[in-house]
């Protein structure tokens, strides 16, 4: 038997405990998850904020610085609108006039830029072509080829006010880029005179780096060109231009997570990747802590369910394959550690042993009083069916010793003997097919004598059948009730014809007559009597149905469903060519 409670208890056991803790742990992770997230974005968003707050000083501080270095005065003038007023008004100064307005140049310059921590050069480029320069330290090169530069023409096209960009010398001597404010100079009238341009380093960018931004940093316009950027992560300007299209502060990529912010010039952006390397770790370690617990829940919780499976599912399982084994074969109590539990398994194993030893002991008795009763039945009905034969013959007998002596009646007298020789041996209740019809055929002689006919038996029986078990005088009272109700009043010939056939697991035997009919109301009686259905017969035809079939066909029913139950039997037919048909239904057994 399939243990299918057991599995299917047990599954409910894990399924009740594991799956809601793997329910939670998921919640858990999830909330765990998004919380991280939102901590990191929130963390990353203030960062780049303050990036952005202090680029933004800077871009401011350096403004100020060009607008101071412009309206710097020396002498109660503008030293710059002076210098380049001179430069733009004269074709040529003479060297004394340009070494008085380089050491102003420089006075103001140095003054300024000296000690600030982003300015690294000043340069100022005249209409006529002459430069003045001032570094703190090296030179950067930016007057060579100026007019050709980017800065310059857009500036020069556009007539703008200032630009502020991002600039790298081509002097390979000066590497990096550098952070570039030039200014138009105008005099008092608004006639551009010359350009001043500030070179500073771009250290406010490059000490935003953190524990939280990673050590990536750029800078975007509004079409997404690269204008500066430290580090090395975004390499096109594709993902540059989803950036830039972006209306959050966030953006996410295959290669990592983007935040940035809104630059005060130019409508720039600065976008840094974040790294929580802390935060994550410390994600990742309450995660992996968490599945060890988890782990070490669900083997406890198997544990249990082992438990519980061995001292309380098994016994349940064990107790209905008991119960199943009960019908096919003895159960002997091996179940000792079951019945002495004081528990309720230990009341359900000793009431269901006790309930199996009182129905062993009532079917035992019921089956020896059962065995006795059918055996006394048996008897009883066998006897009853000699007595009435025996009357019949034995009246024949008389009527014929009363008319004359005869040879028939020393036929007669053996038939009889023989028959009575037949019947003598009540132990047993059944005899093979060809011994039945040998009784058959010796009641035959007997019948031919008493009423002055022939009466023609057809035997259409295989050799392999003969063989097989039947009840003992089956078919004598079925040939009398033949004979005496079917062909008793017809003057053609009289025959019986008796045949076997083997269907599946049953022996069907026929017993037929070419007599007159039975009528269908007396016939639809006759099988309610053999069934012992209609018990409330009139007074006639009760006493028409004890004359012709209720000693023979009803105590053959009888019989057959004592000795081999109900699923066998016989049944009366009218054949269609006239004449009476019993079909008989018995297992198929062979001596």
């Amino acid at each position: 038997m399939k243990n299918k409670m057991k599995i299917k208890l047990t599954l409910l056991l894990i399924c009740i405990s594991i799956v809601p803790l793997i329910i939670l742990f998921s919640l858990y992770i999830k909330n765990t998850y998004d919380f991280y997230k939102t901590q990191r974005k929130g963390m990353a968003f203030t960062e780049i904020e303050k990036a952005a707050y202090k680029a933004n000083t800077a871009f401011s501080e350096i403004d100020e610085l060009v607008s101071s270095l412009i309206y710097s005065q020396y002498d109660n003038e503008y030293c710059i609108q002076s210098i380049s007023a001179q430069e733009n008004e004269k074709s040529e100064l003479t060297d004394i006039e340009r070494l008085q307005n380089y050491r102003e140049f420089k006075y103001v310059c140095s003054n300024l830029i000296q000690n600030n921590q982003y300015a690294e050069a000043v340069y100022l480029f005249n209409k006529n072509g002459s430069n003045y320069i001032y570094t703190k330290g090296k030179d950067y090169f930016l007057e060579t080829d100026y007019k050709e530069s980017t800065w310059y023409k857009q500036i020069e096209e556009n007539g703008l006010y200032k630009m502020m960009t991002f600039w790298s010398s081509s002097n390979k001597r000066v590497t990096g880029k550098y952070y570039l404010e030039i200014r138009p100079v105008s005099n008092d009238r608004g006639e551009q005179l010359s350009y001043i341009a500030v070179v500073c380093n771009t250290d406010f960018l490059s000490e935003m780096d953190n524990e939280i931004l990673d050590d990536f940093i750029m800078i975007i316009n509004e079409q997404g060109d690269i204008q500066y950027e430290a580090g090395n992560d975004i390499q096109n300007t594709g993902k540059t231009g989803q950036i830039n299209k972006n209306d959050q502060s966030f953006t996410e990529r295959k290669n990592g997570e983007y935040v940035f912010s809104e630059l005060g010039i130019n409508n720039w952006k600065i976008v840094s990747k974040y790294n929580l390397g802390e935060l994550g770790t410390l994600y990742k370690n309450n995660i992996i802590n968490l599945v060890l617990v988890i782990a070490v829940c669900i083997i406890f919780i198997i544990f249990l369910v082992l438990i519980i499976e061995k001292y309380f599912i098994d016994p349940i399982v064990r107790l209905s394959y008991i119960m199943v084994q009960v019908p096919e074969q003895n159960i002997k109590n091996k179940d000792k550690k079951y019945k002495e539990r004081t528990d309720e398994i230990g009341v359900l194993y000793n009431q269901f042993y006790e309930m199996i030893n009182k129905i062993n002991i009532l079917i035992k008795e019921q089956y020896i009083s059962q065995i006795n009763f059918l055996k006394e039945k048996l008897n009883g009905l066998m006897s009853q069916i000699n007595s009435h034969f025996l009357f019949n013959t034995l009246e024949s007998i008389n009527c014929l010793a009363d008319l004359d002596g005869d040879k028939r009646i020393s036929l007669m007298s053996k038939s009889l003997g023989d028959m009575l020789h037949y019947s003598m041996d009540f132990e047993k209740s059944e005899e093979t097919l060809e011994s039945e019809m040998k009784n058959i055929k010796t009641y035959i002689k007997i019948q031919e004598i008493r009423f002055e006919n022939s009466i023609r038996v057809i035997e259409n029986i295989p050799d392999k059948l003969k063989n097989c078990i039947v009840l003992k005088f089956m078919l004598q009272p079925i040939v009398e009730n033949a004979v005496e109700h079917g062909l008793i009043d017809v003057e053609n010939d009289w025959w019986i014809k008796i045949s076997a056939e083997e269907l599946g697991e049953k022996l069907v035997i026929r017993i037929e007559n070419g007599g007159e009919y039975i009528p269908s109301e007396r016939l639809e009686k006759i099988r309610k009597k053999i069934e012992g259905i209609n018990e409330h017969l009139d007074q006639d035809s009760d006493l028409k149905l004890k004359r012709g079939h209720n000693i023979g066909l009803e105590n053959i029913q009888r019989r057959i469903h004592i000795v081999y139950s109900r699923a066998y039997g016989l049944n009366i037919f009218n054949r269609e060519k006239g004449g009476v048909r019993v079909e008989i239904t018995l297992p198929l057994k062979y001596s």
